[in-house]
């Protein structure tokens, strides 16, 4: 129960920054977020938040002399 409450919260929040979309097929539109939506987008801000974060924002090229 814990870890829906959890996810919920930060699903309202990513929805309220307009980060979270909706999947929709072409025999199934959907007017609302469904939960497997909010999963889908609350994961895919963790990958990207957390594991990803380790590259730095700029790149620094050298180049190098022959």
């Amino acid at each position: 129960m814990g870890l829906f409450s959890v996810v919920t919260l930060l699903a309202n929040s990513l929805q309220k920054r307009g980060q979270l979309v909706c999947q929709v097929s072409i025999w199934y539109i959907k007017e609302e977020l469904t939960f497997s939506d909010t999963l889908a987008g609350v994961r895919h801000y963790l990958w990207q938040e957390m594991i990803f974060c380790t590259s730095e924002k700029e790149v620094v090229h050298v180049k190098i002399s022959q």
